[in-house]
């Protein structure tokens, strides 16, 4: 088996049909499609069912999040390689699954790769990453580790099975954010580049489950998973310069829309800011002190 395609599923209904479709689509590669649904609550369930003889389906009683529902379906995989993507991601090209095979099978330096992942909703497309989360606000320097990619988008994105296994797949004490840069981060200490293929092109509408959640829970999962890299892959003195320059900004932020609601310009855009930038303020604030406990933010 060359490639297992891996979809982690929550209540992405009708989404995941589009992702599947063209996963099926796949043509001149050995491949295998693996779809761990999270406990969804929506008719995600029945649509999987009307796959059943065509793609691998794993139900969980409860929502395990990204990082342990993707390590449970590693374990059952077969391929050489690993291949994750969203359930409201699909590719573009019927042959993008063999050009990232040859490309990883021509350079055995690279030990993950993530693609061209075009943004539906939002525009635009995701970049790889040369920098880690918060690392431009201190003075930690990565350049000796092996490319000059840091990571890449968990949306779209292919391993070696024998990378996976060797850094023991992700890391569960994340339930959903920050786990790709995490990966990444363990895979280059390794000795291994990340990679990046802009050939192949993968559409992601974004927000999936994202659409069920209010915003400023959005924002907590967000910032919790940003805390947990930090406090995991940065010394404290670091750590703590990040999430008090986190702290000013936000400060800043809302004595700014303050000014302007007394002035009567705050419309929804506005709304929208003034909470997610309070939802910063106070987890920030939080994580401060989970930091001077010496306790993990998990």
């Amino acid at each position: 088996m060359d490639i297992s395609i891996i979809v982690i599923s929550y209540n992405t209904g009708e989404l995941i049909r589009t992702c599947l479709d063209s996963a099926l689509k796949q043509v001149d590669i050995k491949k295998e499609i693996i779809v761990v649904d999270n406990a969804s609550q929506d008719i995600s369930l029945q649509v999987l069912e009307t796959y059943r003889d065509r793609v691998r389906v794993i139900i969980n009683i409860e929502n395990k999040g990204f990082a342990c529902a993707n390590n449970q379906a590693a374990h059952l995989a077969r391929g050489q390689y690993f291949f994750l993507l969203n359930p409201d991601a699909s590719f573009q090209d019927p042959h993008a699954l063999k050009n990232m095979f040859d490309m990883m099978q021509a350079h055995p330096e690279i030990g993950l790769s993530g693609t061209q992942v075009i943004k539906g909703k939002a525009g635009g497309y995701s970049a790889p990453q040369l920098f880690y989360p918060g690392q431009r606000h201190t003075s930690l320097d990565y350049s000796f580790l092996p490319g000059k990619i840091a990571w890449v988008i968990g949306a779209s994105m292919m391993i070696r099975r024998d990378v996976f296994e060797k850094v023991k797949g992700f890391d569960e004490d994340y339930f959903l954010y920050g786990e790709e840069a995490d990966l990444c981060l363990r895979i280059r200490k390794m000795g291994f580049q990340i990679g990046y293929n802009p050939l192949v092109v993968v559409d992601h509408l974004g927000g999936g489950s994202e659409f069920q959640t209010s915003p400023s829970e959005l924002w907590k999962k967000k910032q919790k998973g940003l805390h947990l890299f930090i406090q995991k892959n940065y010394p404290i003195e670091e750590a703590t310069k990040i999430i008090e320059m986190h702290i000013h900004r936000a400060k800043r932020k809302l004595f700014f829309l303050k000014i302007k609601k007394l002035l009567g310009l705050f419309g929804e855009s506005e709304e929208k800011n003034y909470e997610r930038y309070q939802t910063i303020l106070s987890t920030s604030e939080k994580f401060i002190e989970t930091l001077m406990r010496g306790k993990l933010c998990v």
